[in-house]
């Protein structure tokens, strides 16, 4: 899941540096990234292209919408 774990920390710096949240209102944020737990072979998140914020944001929920699918054909 390092590709959710990437998404979840671009997310993080969204929120935090352009929409000036405070940090403590994305605590629920930092605490659901740290339960993700990296793949071995994954690249760090660097390694991804820097695309502005729909992009971002689009990705996003084609992956939630990805991962709900598959949890949902699991049941």
């Amino acid at each position: 899941m390092k590709s959710l774990q990437c998404f979840m920390l671009e997310l993080i710096m969204v929120l935090v540096e352009e929409l000036r949240v405070n940090s403590v209102d994305v605590d629920c944020f930092f605490h659901f990234n740290d339960t993700l737990r990296p793949e071995a072979d994954c690249p760090p998140c660097e390694t991804f292209s820097l695309n502005n914020t729909d992009v971002f944001l689009e990705r996003l929920n084609s992956l939630l919408q990805a991962i709900a699918a598959k949890d949902a054909d699991k049941t």
